[in-house]
């Protein structure tokens, strides 16, 4: 009687040492934690986050640069949503930059010392927002090779995606630059870019990178260049505000009276 105890006991303790080695090399399954990572971003009822969109240029061995550096407010409020959105933009002939701002159903828009409000319907502003703000979401059917890694800061992934994927962010810097600068670019072709993403212990994804190899073609002559992507989601779950300063100092007007 004694010895079956003591093989029962034996016996439990070996299955509970199997499920922790068994547990313990279990692989993390990628795709299941990104895309939950990426509910779980998106579900946030408030964000601050940063962009930086560098596009460098060589042609000839003549480097240009254009940087975009943006930040932006989002308060996703079904009632009273809210949005700030502030960049600064430096190409080789011009720098400037735009502070908008949304609230209470009326757009305020600072452009270059500019100023204009407007009462707006929410659904018209992001209509507008992709001409000012350069995004991506990416699924993880645009993902390939897509590997995980532990770090300090939560798990680190690495990806390619294809060209196709990521050209909406190289023609956001074209529209840029025919709008904005006397360079004026005819079109604009992407290759298989390059990825990281970071998503932290509290499982949001807070930063993605992209390098994404273009070409630019430009009175029929190719120009190599490179598009660097960035965008940072700064404490995730924290309480966002947004708050107009002076708004008396904003003209009246119409939307067709703002710079976007």
């Amino acid at each position: 009687m004694e010895n079956k105890k003591c093989v029962g006991w034996a016996g439990l303790l070996l299955c509970v040492l199997l499920t922790m080695l068994l547990g313990g090399c279990q692989q993390v399954d990628p795709r299941s934690v990104y895309t939950q990572a990426q509910k779980k971003t998106a579900a946030l009822s408030g964000s601050e986050e940063h962009i930086q969109l560098t596009l460098v240029l060589d042609p000839e061995g003549q480097s240009s640069q254009y940087t975009w550096d943006i930040t932006a407010k989002f308060v996703q409020d079904d009632k009273s949503p809210q949005m700030e959105i502030r960049s600064e933009n430096t190409f080789p002939d011009r720098s400037f930059y735009s502070y908008s701002l949304y609230s209470g159903g009326r757009f305020f828009a600072d452009d270059n010392g500019e100023k204009n409000q407007a009462e707006m319907e929410y659904s018209v502003l992001v209509n507008r927002l992709y001409r000012i703000y350069p995004t991506i979401e990416l699924s993880t059917s645009q993902m390939k090779g897509l590997a995980v890694e532990e770090t300090s800061e939560g798990l680190s992934f690495s990806f390619q995606v294809s060209a196709g994927s990521v050209k909406g962010l190289a023609d956001f810097a074209m529209n840029q630059i025919q709008n904005f600068s006397g360079y004026i670019p005819t079109d604009v072709s992407t290759k298989t870019a390059q990825g990281q993403l970071l998503v932290d212990k509290n499982t949001y994804i807070t930063q993605i990178q992209l390098e994404i190899p273009c070409v630019v073609t430009r009175r029929e002559e190719e120009i190599q260049g490179i598009l660097s992507y960035q965008r940072t989601l700064e404490s995730p779950g924290q309480s966002v505000s947004v708050q107009i300063e002076d708004p008396d100092s904003y003209q009246e007007g119409s939307i067709w009276d703002l710079p976007w």
